[in-house]
């Protein structure tokens, strides 16, 4: 059978992804009051599953009307849907028990939806680098072309040439997989020709993908894997009904708490695990936000993205009237670092969290900057 999935293929470009590093322009707070917005024209992230230019056309089409005037019944629609998508002579017997191309879509869909929320994984994919059509577009036709619909041709890259430079871990590549396996069960219950011999034999393959897709096969090559990916970080920043957060010790801080009156604890969340995760060589995220499906990264979209340091902070006043002086940005810099050892992140990765996010001192303290040194 010739190869199966897309993982975090499909972007514009492979390009999209760059060579990171463990330092980041990325800030290390977010004020959650600004209403800038991006100028990337790229459309909002969802499952949804554009039809590509070259795909079969045996996709049911509207219910018209009959010669009586009236509607066809919704129950034929439905059956002539059924058979329209699962007896074309021309499709691969496992192209149709997924109910021809039109259930491949519908399946890479399904897929994509679940992708979108996985916090273990969709960091990946809610940026504006990539391009959400193209994605669905890609695995659609690497679906349909793997299971034998007839017409359906694989245009994307190769596996290893796509992925490469991204540090996908096996946990991810695993993460991924159940979501695809999960997403087949679902479609099992609505496609009962689908088999579990169907579903055993796609996830063999894509099994067999994982060397040319993972890079880090122990977890551990970046901070970002080492600290347990975006829901590591989110639990280290938390939320006020979490003591032993970051955002909780800030807020119990009377000496800075001032500064965030009116903030979005939600965006705030959000914006700092994002800017964690560019920090510490996870995907390259902050400031690249898209509207993604609920519940993933309240707060932030496409049109209100999280914002640079120097703009976000540039207001911010104490309940004196104050901006932020040098010994504030050393406060919250005491409450990230017992954050972090409160949830036992290793004194080497926390300093390299503080390695990456210390230069950015000048861009947030707005009385007498040069302090920073």
């Amino acid at each position: 059978m010739p190869a199966l999935l897309v993982l975090f293929a499909a972007l514009a470009t492979p390009a999209c992804f760059n060579d990171k590093g463990e330092e980041s322009t990325a800030g290390a707070t977010e004020a959650a009051t600004g209403d800038a917005s991006m100028s990337s024209g790229t459309a909002p992230i969802t499952s949804s599953n554009p039809t590509t230019g070259d795909a079969p056309t045996s996709d049911p089409t509207s219910p018209g009307e009959g010669t009586d005037g009236e509607t066809t019944a919704t129950s034929a629609m439905t059956t002539a849907t059924s058979m329209a998508t699962t007896t074309n002579p021309d499709d691969a017997q496992l192209c149709m028990n997924l109910g021809g191309y039109g259930g491949v879509k519908a399946l890479v869909g399904d897929f994509v939806g679940r992708v979108l929320i996985d916090e273990r994984i969709n960091a990946y994919f809610l940026s504006t680098d990539v391009d959400g059509g193209q994605l669905s577009s890609c695995l659609e036709q690497q679906v349909g072309a793997a299971t034998g619909c007839a017409g359906v041709a694989y245009t994307c890259g190769d596996m290893r040439t796509v992925h490469a430079g991204m540090g996908i871990s096996m946990a991810d590549f695993g993460d991924l997989a159940e979501d695809f396996s999960e997403a087949m069960d679902a479609h099992q219950e609505s496609n009962p020709n689908f088999s579990q011999a169907d579903k055993d034999a796609i996830l063999a393959v894509l099994g067999g993908m994982a060397p040319d897709i993972v890079e880090d096969p122990a977890n551990d090559i970046t901070t970002y894997q080492r600290l347990g990916r975006k829901p590591g970080i989110a639990t280290v920043i938390g939320g006020p009904e979490d003591p032993k957060s970051f955002i909780a010790l800030v807020a119990g801080d009377a000496s800075i708490v001032s500064f965030f009156a009116m903030s979005d604890l939600a965006r705030l969340k959000t914006c700092l695990v994002r800017q964690v995760t560019t920090a510490t060589s996870g995907p390259p995220i902050y400031g690249k936000e898209v509207t993604a499906p609920a519940p993933a990264d309240p707060g932030v979209s496409t049109d209100k993205p999280c914002l640079d340091m120097k703009s976000s902070h540039a207001a911010l006043k104490d309940g004196m009237g104050v901006g932020i002086e040098k010994a504030d940005f050393d406060v919250l810099v005491g409450h990230l670092i017992t954050a972090m050892a409160n949830y036992g992140v290793p004194m080497s990765d926390q300093n390299a969290i503080l390695g990456a996010l210390g230069p950015l001192c000048p861009d947030i303290v707005t009385v007498d900057p040069e302090m920073c040194g």
